[in-house]
């Protein structure tokens, strides 16, 4: 049974998926009669190059060309489509890459055409020749016979010596948009009998990155296990992805810094025998659609995650322990991540309770000793306890400081209630007093929480992990 990539091989330029500027300079080309001795085809695998080729070879051997494009049903049309045709010679410079298959070419290049009026060459991967065979090659190129074309096909150009680059017309292949691959995956699998969700498409085409040869071929494998119907869950089964949400518990595991919750889902990947490295793209991928929505908040921190991610995923893939590199890189960089956090959140605080304090006129009724602890602890970055002591209502009593809270901040009670001793010892220090503090709770509410001061109090619990203790009804 012929794969589907051969089956719908186009056979013509205007059967080709995108690539209409390629299309059209060739196209031209053909109709003017102005056709270059070399063409250099330049881009990504399965876009369309190897295609073009012979597609062009066919255009300029048919026997009867329609504007441009050939009839697709002579017998050189139909002899180049077999392989046949004497007169186009297709090289993998892969396996051939040494200077005696080129030479062969240049002994032989100069032989007029046999069957057509065009011999045509088109090496594939010409790249990866040796420098002695790029040179052969050059000296060809420098004096063309007439009625010769090369078609030098690459899927990476930098390699190519200038030299080459400067005798040959350059044209780029570029991925394939989306669109245009999905659309032409669900005109074949209707063909095929397949009953394909347009999600499942979607994730197809997501995961060949622009090359439709790619894609289907994913879509062949994919059909081959005989699902009644293909949907999101039966692709990333074949293709062992990982689902969608496993990747934004993932990723919410480290914005949050929760450890234990980024173990569970490492256990998982490798347990199930899942690729890392697929694993880190796929997480990629979900951070830059996240960065493409205008109403995502982290931006900065996803970039910088997205950063660091693509660094780690590199050291990944070279690792003889994969799992040992990507947990420690994880966990190394959630720490990083932390202390960027961390140094943020005290200027934001900084900022935020010098609003409040000018704002709220019943902090003057503060102790002028426990206003000098707070400015301590403040300058210090102890966070927790000195919000805790914003929030409190404050009083002195034959040498006790009480502080009263009520809800919703019970947990500045209990973080005060468990540094009673810290706070006593700094206060001595600080003001050279000894004072004792007795935090109170009581359910009667004291005063509204200032609106940017809860959103950073928010912060500093995810920051500054601790035991928190939340009652109904809290914010």
């Amino acid at each position: 049974m012929e794969v589907l990539y051969r089956k719908y091989r186009p056979r013509k330029f205007v059967e080709v998926v995108g690539q209409d500027h390629v299309k059209k300079i060739l196209l031209n080309a053909v109709r003017s009669g102005k056709v270059s001795h070399a063409y250099i085809f330049s881009g990504p695998r399965g876009t369309g190059k190897t295609t073009c080729a012979r597609i062009l070879a066919k255009s300029l051997n048919c026997l009867n060309p329609r504007d441009g494009e050939p009839c697709g049903e002579c017998e050189n049309c139909r002899a180049i489509d077999d392989g046949s045709f004497l007169d186009v010679i297709e090289i993998d410079a892969a396996s051939n890459r040494g200077i005696d298959e080129i030479r062969k070419i240049r002994d032989r290049v100069s032989y007029r055409p046999l069957q057509g009026r065009y011999k045509v060459y088109i090496i594939d991967e010409f790249h990866m020749l040796t420098r002695e065979a790029f040179n052969a090659l050059l000296k060809t190129l420098e004096e063309p016979p007439p009625n010769v074309l090369f078609i030098l096909a690459t899927t990476n150009l930098e390699k190519v010596p200038p030299t080459i680059i400067s005798r040959a017309q350059v044209l780029d292949f570029r991925p394939l948009p989306s669109e245009k691959m999905e659309e032409r995956l669900r005109e074949i699998a209707k063909k095929e009998g397949m009953k394909f969700d347009d999600t499942a498409l979607k994730l197809i085409v997501r995961r060949s990155e622009g090359s439709l040869r790619d894609a289907l071929s994913t879509l062949e494998m994919v059909e081959r296990f005989g699902f009644e119907k293909v949907g999101v869950d039966e692709v990333e089964s074949v293709l062992g992805l990982v689902p969608r949400d496993l990747l934004e518990k993932f990723l919410d595991g480290i914005l949050k810094n929760d450890i234990f919750e980024i173990f569970e889902i490492s256990d998982e990947i490798f347990e199930s025998g899942k690729s890392p490295e697929k694993f880190m793209e796929d997480l990629v991928d979900l951070i830059l659609d996240r960065l493409r929505d205008p109403k995502e908040e982290n931006v900065q921190l996803l970039s910088t995650v997205s950063r660091k991610l693509t660094l780690l995923l590199r050291e990944v893939r070279y690792s003889d322990n994969k799992r040992i590199v990507f947990e420690t890189g994880i966990l190394g960089m959630m720490n990083e991540i932390a202390k960027v956090e961390e140094k943020k959140l005290r200027t934001e605080v900084q900022s935020d309770t010098e609003d409040v304090v000018k704002e709220e006129s019943d902090l003057e009724k503060y102790p002028e000793g426990l206003l000098k602890l707070m400015e301590y602890l403040k300058d210090s970055g102890d966070l927790s306890i000195f919000m805790s002591l914003i929030f409190s209502n404050p009083s002195e009593e034959e040498g006790t400081i009480i502080l009263e809270y009520a809800k919703p901040y019970r947990i500045h009670y209990e973080i005060i209630r468990e540094n009673l001793r810290k706070l006593e010892d700094l206060y001595r220090t600080i003001t050279g007093d000894e004072k004792k503090f007795s935090p109170i709770y009581t359910e009667k509410p004291l005063r509204e929480i200032p609106e940017g001061l809860n959103k950073t109090l928010r912060k500093i619990l995810r920051i500054f992990p601790g035991k928190v203790i939340l009652e109904e009804g809290e914010g």
